[in-house]
């Protein structure tokens, strides 16, 4: 039984390997016009120490986050190409971003190997993921920095927090605030609440001084330098897309994101849940103390409250998803760990099925897996009908302008 079992596993991270080497192999290496914007950035900050985009001019901040075009800066300081440093950076991000998912379903899941690993499947298959990954933008980076946030969070909650523990959190919200204007949002509702709720509770005053030296000062040197270099503390474009009111396409584009992305597995977890209400109802009320444990409750509370605080933002402007999702795409990892956690009940629900109602055991055994089936087989789809031959087209795009590219490159 335990080889069966083992033979499973082998099979399941075979095809995780096997597909996520497959999928960043038949990317196309595309970049996005938006990128050459950060390549021109990183250019003049590189040979003429200014931080703008035209040397000369009043300086305008065109780019979305900074982390990004000082990465690309410093790469090109030692004469590595700007395309093929933002699609590395983006890629490994990705790898980032996977590894942290596997690691923080094991946590939230007890160690339950057949749980994180049908979860991190059904994350690998999305392929929205491996065209941000090569696009030349900070979606992968971005989307790496908030699952390594929440994973700290969850660290925090779980056990008696350490000094360690609100240092990594405290860097990593800093670097979050730095990639993307809505991570600085994110990053001060986190670290004001973590700040709040662990001296109240731990009265250890020096961890509420960790996010202030590591996190908020130099956070705050920083938008002190942007307002005075720049006139503004957010980018160009924040102030252009975010005072429109409530968007409907946003709206639409958010409730088909949803639709694509998560609604066989909803449905898996409901049909599961209907076939076992009396069960997974005792399991849950029994283990309640198990299940709403603390570190349950405040690392998915605090990154839900920011996650929904942001994606109303979203929905009050103008921004436009461009491809691939690329506001919402970064946030799939809490959807989908919160099914996760929605699924622990399941752990002990099967056995006592197997035991107690055989048929009902085969039903649950035939019939939620029929949707996570179909959920992986229309994301394979997606990718390959969708997702390819959008990269394929921006391509040629690319080949077509590729002067217009040169000139964001030259002066």
């Amino acid at each position: 039984m335990k080889f069966a079992a083992q033979k499973k596993f082998l099979t399941l991270e075979a095809f995780i390997f096997g597909y996520v080497a497959y999928g960043l192999w038949i990317a196309t290496k595309w970049t996005v016009d938006d990128a050459y914007i950060i390549f021109r950035y990183a250019k003049n900050l590189v040979e003429a120490q200014k931080f703008t985009y035209n040397v000369g001019e009043d300086p305008v901040e065109g780019y979305t986050g900074v982390l990004l075009p000082v990465l690309i800066a410093l790469g090109m300081r030692f004469n590595f190409n700007p395309v093929n440093l933002s699609q590395t950076i983006g890629v490994c991000s990705y790898l980032i971003l996977i590894i942290t998912f596997y690691k923080a379903s094991l946590k939230i899941s007890a160690q339950s190997k057949a749980l994180s690993l049908v979860f991190l499947t059904c994350f690998i298959v999305m392929g929205i993921f491996y065209t941000h990954a090569y696009s030349g933008l900070e979606t992968t980076l971005y989307s790496a920095l908030l699952i390594l946030s929440f994973l700290q969070i969850f660290n925090i909650y779980q056990q008696k927090s350490t000094l360690h523990d609100h240092s990594l959190l405290a860097m990593t919200l800093l670097f979050l605030s730095l990639t993307r204007p809505e991570g600085a949002f994110f990053s001060l509702i986190i670290a004001f609440i973590i700040s709040i709720s662990i001296i109240l509770k731990e009265k250890k005053i020096k961890f509420g001084l960790i996010y202030l030296l590591i996190f908020a000062l130099p956070g705050g040197i920083y938008f002190i330098w942007r307002f005075r270099y720049y006139g503004y503390f957010l980018p160009n474009t924040f102030y252009v897309k975010s005072d429109s009111g409530f968007s409907w396409d946003s709206f639409f584009s958010l409730s088909e994101f949803i639709y694509k992305y998560f609604l066989c597995l909803i449905i898996a977890l409901i049909l599961a849940v209907a076939l076992t209400e009396k069960y997974y109802t005792r399991i849950l009320m029994e283990g309640r103390a198990e299940y709403l444990h603390r570190k349950y409750l405040y690392s998915f509370g605090i990154t839900i409250l920011s996650t929904l605080i942001i994606i109303g933002f979203y929905l009050n402007s103008n921004l436009t998803m461009n491809y691939s999702y690329r506001f919402f795409a970064p946030y799939t990892f809490l959807f989908l760990l919160m099914l996760l956690w929605a699924s622990l009940p399941f752990l002990k629900v099967l056995p006592l099925l197997r035991s107690e109602d055989p048929k009902r055991y085969f039903l649950i055994k035939i019939i939620p897996p029929i949707f996570l089936i179909g959920h992986i087989l229309y994301q394979i789809n997606n990718y390959h009908q969708n997702e390819i031959t959008f990269m394929r087209k921006e391509q040629v795009t690319d080949l077509r302008h590729y002067s217009g590219q040169k000139f964001l490159l030259k002066d």
